[in-house]
């Protein structure tokens, strides 16, 4: 027996997804080692492993299978169910909390300041962010994720333009149905050329999820108790990832080759910052 879809599927939907499944099954089967054994199961016993397609291709069940057939391969060529906790540096984790919305959804806040872009660490930057939608898209009950963006304090040395053209088709080719709202808050004026140029650049399916809001407005998505104190809540109930044997950035740039200046530049970045 399948496990339900997150979502609610119509009546011809409820037809579709079966018919969809096999069609896929038959195409990955040409080509196993294309695919993860784990992925292929969760499609053969998983509804929403198929349904999530189906919905992004509009019922077009041919579009719907080329979407499939793209994601699950993208992601072995990824490597995502490689990917470790234990992969990334301290610091990381320290940009993100995570918790539950209004409307049930999962929720993530970031904090754009911590972030800075170097050429050597934006391979270990793209890997952390697909970790971070990894773990979202399993949390997943079907309401989708809200995340917030909390940009006071950062400026143009904090803008990564190789990310956001990276992230631009992850969301809707390879995690479908997820995102229900971004809200970016607290947006200095020095950043909002260089905002609306990213914004102009991404899908206009995803420009729909994008609100910008002054942060009074939070409270009408969000809970004072899953906001932190800089955005007018309270912080307790929200929680962070960072794993107890999680890395120092200097144990992760010797295992990764990164140069001793490229290192300090992260370090005393992180360090202005407290």
């Amino acid at each position: 027996m399948t496990i339900p879809s997150l979502k609610e599927p119509t009546d011809n939907e409820k037809r579709l997804i079966p018919k969809l499944r096999e069609i896929f099954l038959n195409e990955a089967n040409k080509e196993l080692e294309l695919y993860y054994s784990e992925d292929i199961e969760k499609v053969i016993n998983n509804d929403w492993s198929v349904h999530r397609f189906l919905l992004s291709a509009k019922g077009d069940i041919n579009d719907g299978l080329n979407r499939m057939i793209n994601a699950y391969k993208w992601r072995k060529k990824f490597g995502v169910r490689e990917i470790k906790e234990t992969d990334f540096p301290q610091e990381y984790y320290r940009m993100l909390k995570f918790g539950i919305a209004r409307d049930g959804s999962q929720l993530m806040i970031g904090q754009s300041k911590y972030h800075l872009p170097l050429s050597e660490w934006k391979d270990n930057i793209k890997k952390f962010a697909i970790y971070i939608i990894e773990y979202l898209d399993n949390k997943n009950d079907g309401k989708g994720v809200t995340l917030v963006m909390d940009a006071s304090d950062s400026g143009y040395s904090n803008v990564d333009l190789d990310l956001a053209m990276f992230l631009r088709p992850i969301h809707g080719k390879y995690y479908p149905q997820l995102i229900n709202i971004q809200l970016l808050t607290e947006i200095p004026w020095i950043t909002n050329k260089i905002l609306w140029i990213i914004l102009s650049l991404l899908p206009e399916k995803v420009r729909k999820t994008i609100k910008i809001v002054h942060k009074e407005e939070l409270i009408e998505y969000i809970a004072e108790d899953q906001l932190p104190d800089s955005l007018g809540g309270k912080d307790n109930k929200l929680i962070s990832l960072l794993p107890k044997d999680a890395p120092s950035a200097e144990e992760v740039a010797q295992r990764l080759g990164i140069s001793k200046k490229s290192l300090n530049k992260i370090i005393l970045h992180f360090e202005s910052i407290n």
